[in-house]
């Protein structure tokens, strides 16, 4: 069911599960601070609850409150700057009790992303950092508009009436490991954008398999 802004916030701060447009995919969005929240998102995706769910902001001022410093200030300024908001999630070190530790279970790490959407960034700027993953059950194509939704989830989800997202594929996601960025996940943001950042200053642009973030 179609929900408004303010009915949005409502269902969030209330510990529940909605759906909203991003610029990459549909995504189900969850209060990083409700444990009970982020257990029903696991359990509507059918997420192994083993696997992290990245957290979206609205300001690279959030992003920073999450996160402690073991990381590189300028780099991670000069990709911040570049391309957010926009598809591409930085995972960093996390700060310990900042949010639910079902977010990053066994982990240290958190993937973060602005998204470049409008709708969404107003949610954001009244709820604060939400948890969210691609709308899907694990493993089948997200969603990228509300007739996906309907025929993949209950038609009582609550969905934000944002329109529809820009790229219809997933994020980008990077790692900052020292002086060096690597690619986990391969998406909107080509590899050859990042190569052209990072040789604006110091750096180097590395790569694993995909199959390693699954």
């Amino acid at each position: 069911m179609k929900i408004s802004l303010n009915d949005a916030k409502k269902c969030l701060l209330a510990g529940m599960v909605i759906a909203a447009p991003t610029d990459t995919v549909y995504g189900l969005c969850a209060s990083i601070h409700s444990d009970d929240a982020v257990k029903c998102l696991y359990d509507m995706k059918q997420r192994p609850t083993s696997k992290p769910i990245n957290i979206l902001v609205d300001t690279i001022e959030s992003a920073t409150a999450l996160v402690n410093e073991s990381f590189d200030p300028l780099l991670f300024k000069r990709i911040a700057d570049h391309f957010w908001p926009g598809p591409l999630t930085i995972v960093l070190p996390i700060k310990k009790g900042c949010c639910s530790p079902l977010i990053h279970p066994n982990m240290d790490t958190i993937g973060i992303r602005i998204p470049n959407h409008y709708d969404l960034l107003n949610l954001l700027r009244e709820t604060g950092p939400l948890a969210v993953t691609s709308a899907n059950i694990s493993n089948m194509p997200s969603c990228v508009n509300e007739r996906d939704l309907y025929q993949t989830f209950s038609p009582d989800l609550p969905i934000l009436d944002g329109g529809p997202c820009q790229y219809n594929s997933e994020s980008t996601i990077v790692a900052l490991m020292g002086e060096e960025l690597v690619i986990l996940r391969e998406g909107v943001v080509h590899p050859v954008e990042l190569e052209e950042v990072m040789n604006q200053g110091p750096g180097l642009l590395g790569k694993i398999p995909q199959k390693a973030v699954n």
